[in-house]
């Protein structure tokens, strides 16, 4: 029985090569054989072969069960065959270390048995796995061992396999000479051997080069070549690569129906696999073949989820995992060999004196025992802490990740509101016609939008390898010139000196203009954005010995040394800026990939409130003549027309005979907007951050602020804090405008004092009319309070600030209420406050001058004296501040309706 289940599966190893037609027959003689032996292993294993890319779930299924069986029977070739096919299932599934972990099981068993064959497997997968990590050099290492045993022992049908992986390593690091000189090697070999399935593998690498290098028609060939035979075989890994190849061929001839189908075909394959790294590649694909096809919305939808399985950030840390994997598995080898010495030793000795020998075991084997322990409990140890690092980098990603999306967040409604703003006006009001400058701001947005997505694009190229160089001949020194131009209008609105020194000669030499601009414009992008007012920023730049050297430097905060490490990580912003300035923790990341991508170097020198200084070099060839014809790029034209935004006037229009609405906003075309939406209707005054903001709201007392969140300098926050908590302005009713959404956002900014929180992108009409209803309550509380005529605070409904405040007028005016001289002037004094502060608080509290409430107040206490016979009229006029007669009787006559003694006269009768 045993010897014609052997020649069966001989038979079946020849046929599933060529197509697994004989499938079926190996489940029915698996279920007729349920004894568990070696046959049942064997019987097994050719199914897990057979399987292990058309159905994983399976193939895994059948090796546990032949591991299970082959540790009972300690039959050494089932279950080194066992972990090479579980090894094989999370290889397909993506997850690389399962996958080393049971190659490197693998690869103990056959050392231990001395199977070079299996060896050499083991060595294959190896190579697999450090292909998948892009750690080149080792997969290399590993595949050439496997080829150099099986050209010893003559396995031709595996020195194919070898050869091809050695392809796709030359393939990988773009050597497609020497790519396909191993694929052709392969390619015969599997013709020679008539190994139909195995020249599908053929067939798909050489048609995947063949697209890298643009011969389509080349690469359709091959594909049509591997199909028929991929999808008889059932083999799921590899009609995934080919649907993927099929969908690229056709993005590429712009057929982009065809590609999008075949590419959702493929996602559906990479879903039944359960492989991560699959479903971003589909999901990278179809980010470009929609930015090919201009559809920016939905290139941006698959970069979100292209992201979500995101992992190139871990790579660093998977290649240590693999590194401690592979020591270990020395580790062990060499404990073995000491273990084996050990026990000679103890054998010599025994020979030699029983009982020192005995005595002898028993303290080596109390050490060994010992040793083993110590080194069980450092290795826990080693193991927990190494946890502890992993989950606390996962909790640090998680954390730039949120940062990232509430960055982003801010970026987009930012301009949206922009764009969506002066629309909603003109649909509202069609009879309008769209001006110019609208216009102008509409475009500006709309690019600042679609650079942001193309920032996010090209981070998704750069992960996956795809990001090339676009080398074009032009003038470096125009192109820089132009660049720093087009800060020139932002720093005379920010009236920062902005210095350029780049030479004046045409330089002409070869490179990526977009590649340059964008690194050029990120870095003084950043300069400006952390620089204040009055500040200084300078761009140099310079070319000797073929290398370009850019330096961009600024007098802002600077940079914290506890930051500078991490400046160029993805996502990262440090804590006391995030929440203070507008950003996304790209631009940085992504100027360091660009400039390693164009071989250069980027360095950084930075001091906390000194400022911060930004150095490039890259490498650069010098044309021998000048190129015929020389274009700037189309993001530089649209930038241009970026810096063209309006410097304004701290005041929209003049008139001081209408509520006062201050606006703070950093953003000029928001700022500008939102004045535009109010000036009809309010006198407007705005400023770019909190800190000016104070000025003027302590100076010229508003009666609304409108503000946004995060400002350079001093933050919404920050600013509303401020302000309510400061006597002069603590009655200012204050709107905050944030892209910050969430219930907990919204209660922070309500704790701080705001009486109103409106989300961007929002509609102007709204805003109106929540400043409207905010300045109608303050009426009416201004109303409510005139009727009472004398000073009442705690029967209103005021803030604990103001109350005080009303409490100190009232005590300064009792203390000095007998004093004739005791007016407008001296009240002031003694609350340290202007005139004009002064006047527009009593004003917002009281609807009355400070003249007329202090007068009031005199007369209020006058008709109480009256009424308690405190004196004569006489007596009570001086009693009260009042140094003329004449003017206390016709104050209160205008006041009560009746002269002093007839008011007396009346209580009395009443009373």
């Amino acid at each position: 029985m045993r010897s014609a289940i052997t020649a069966l599966l001989l038979t079946f190893s020849t046929l599933l090569s060529a197509q697994n037609k004989m499938l079926d027959s190996l489940y029915v003689l698996l279920k007729n054989h349920p004894q568990q032996d070696t046959a049942r292993v064997d019987i097994m294993i050719q199914l897990c072969h057979a399987e292990h890319t058309s159905n994983p779930e399976k193939n895994k299924e059948l090796a546990e069960e032949a591991l299970h069986i082959s540790e009972k029977l300690k039959y050494t070739y089932g279950i080194g065959r066992a972990y090479k096919y579980i090894s094989a299932y999370y290889w397909i599934k993506g997850d690389y270390e399962q996958a080393a972990a049971f190659a490197f099981k693998m690869l103990k068993v056959y050392e231990d048995s001395h199977n070079h064959n299996g060896m050499a497997d083991s060595y294959s997968m190896l190579g697999l796995v450090h292909t998948e990590w892009r750690t080149f050099a080792k997969a290399e290492e590993y595949y050439l061992k496997a080829l150099a045993i099986n050209q010893k022992t003559g396995r031709t049908r595996n020195i194919a396999y070898n050869y091809n992986d050695l392809g796709s390593l030359c393939y990988s690091f773009n050597k497609y000479d020497e790519a396909i000189k191993y694929y052709r090697a392969a390619l015969a070999i599997r013709k020679q051997l008539n190994d139909a399935y195995a020249m599908t593998q053929s067939y798909i690498t050489m048609a995947s080069l063949w697209v890298a290098t643009g011969s389509y028609d080349s690469a359709l060939t091959y594909f049509n070549k591997a199909l028929p035979q991929v999808n008889a075989s059932g083999d799921q890994y590899r009609k995934y690569i080919v649907l993927m190849g099929l969908g690229e061929i056709y993005k590429f001839t712009k057929q982009y129906p065809r590609s999008d189908s075949t590419f959702k075909e493929a996602l559906v394959i990479a879903g039944k696999l359960g492989n991560k790294k699959l479903n971003r590649e589909i999901y990278h694909e179809l980010v470009l073949l929609e930015t090919a096809r201009a559809n920016y919305k939905k290139a941006l939808d698959y970069a979100l989820l292209e992201n979500t399985f995101q992992d190139s950030l871990f790579t660093e840390e998977k290649t240590k995992q693999l590194a401690d994997m592979e020591a270990r598995y020395e580790t062990d080898k060499k404990e073995q060999a000491i273990q084996l010495l050990e026990r000679d030793n103890r054998i010599q000795s025994l020979s030699r004196n029983i009982l020192a020998g005995s005595l002898g075991v028993i303290v080596l084997a109390g050490a060994f025992y010992y040793s083993v322990q110590r080194q069980q409990r450092k290795k826990n140890r080693e193991l927990l802490k190494a946890q502890e690092a992993v989950n606390q980098k996962l909790r640090e990603v998680d954390a730039m990740r949120s940062q990232f999306f509430a960055s982003i967040s801010h970026e987009f409604r930012t301009p949206l509101t922009l764009i969506k703003g002066p629309v909603e006006a003109w649909l509202q009001h069609p009879q309008e016609v769209l001006t110019e400058g609208h216009a102008e701001m509409i475009l500006r947005n709309s690019n600042r939008l679609l650079r942001l997505v193309n920032q996010l694009l090209d981070l998704s190229r750069l992960d996956s390898g795809n990001l090339q160089l676009d080398l074009k001949d032009g003038d470096l020194a125009g192109l820089m010139r132009v660049i720093g131009s087009s800060f020139g209008s932002y720093a005379q609105q920010h009236d920062i000196t902005y210095n350029t020194q780049i030479p004046e000669t045409p330089l002409f030499v070869a490179f990526d203009h977009d590649k340059l601009e964008t690194i050029v414009y990120n870095l003084l992008s950043n300069a400006f954005k952390f620089t204040p007012n009055q500040g200084k920023v300078a761009l140099k730049a310079g070319f000797e010995d073929s290398v370009l050297t850019i330096e961009v430097s600024d007098n802002g905060r600077g940079i914290g040394s506890r930051h500078l490490p991490r400046i160029f990580d993805r996502f990262y912003q440090a804590e006391d800026q995030a929440g203070s300035y507008e950003g996304t923790g790209i631009g940085l990341s992504l100027v360091k990939e660009l400039v390693s991508l164009m071989q250069g170097t980027i360095a950084v020198q930075s001091e906390e409130g000194k400022g911060t200084t930004f150095t490039v070099r890259l490498p650069l060839k010098v044309l021998s003549a000048p190129p015929e014809k020389i274009s700037l790029p189309e993001s530089l034209v649209q930038r241009s027309l970026a810096g063209k935004e309006a410097l304004g006037n701290d005041s929209v229009n003049g008139e001081t005979d209408r509520e006062t609405i201050l606006v703070v906003e950093d953003n000029t075309d928001m700022r500008n907007f939102i004045a535009e939406r109010l000036k009809n209707t309010y006198a407007v005054r705005v400023a770019t951050n909190g800190r000016e903001a104070l000025d003027i709201a302590f100076n010229e007392i508003p009666d609304l602020i409108i503000t946004d969140i995060m400002m350079p300098q001093m933050d919404g926050m920050a600013f509303c804090e401020a302000i309510k908590n400061d006597e002069r302005t603590s009655h200012i009713p204050v709107i905050m405008l944030t892209a910050k959404e969430g219930r907990e956002n919204k209660l922070e900014g309500l704790e701080t004092g705001a009486d109103d929180y409106i989300t961007k992108p929002f509609d102007a009409r709204e805003l109106q009319v929540r400043t409207r209803n905010l300045i109608a309550q303050r009426h009416q509380l201004r109303k409510k309070f005139s009727q009472q005529i004398t000073l009442e605070p705690k029967s209103i409904t005021i803030t604990s600030i103001d109350r005080r405040f009303l409490e100190k007028v009232e005590k300064a005016i009792e203390d000095n209420l007998a004093q004739a001289e005791f007016g407008v002037p001296q009240l002031q004094d003694l609350l340290a406050m202007s005139k004009t502060q002064l006047h527009r608080k009593m004003k917002a509290l009281t609807d009355q001058p400070p003249g007329e409430f202090l007068r009031n107040y005199r007369l209020k206490r006058a008709s109480q004296l009256l009424e308690q016979q405190g004196g004569n009229v006489t007596e009570v006029a001086f009693a009260v501040g009042f140094g003329s007669l004449s003017y206390f009787t016709r104050s209160f006559k205008e006041l009560y309706g009746q002269s002093p003694s007839d008011y007396m006269k009346s209580r009395q009768i009443s009373g």
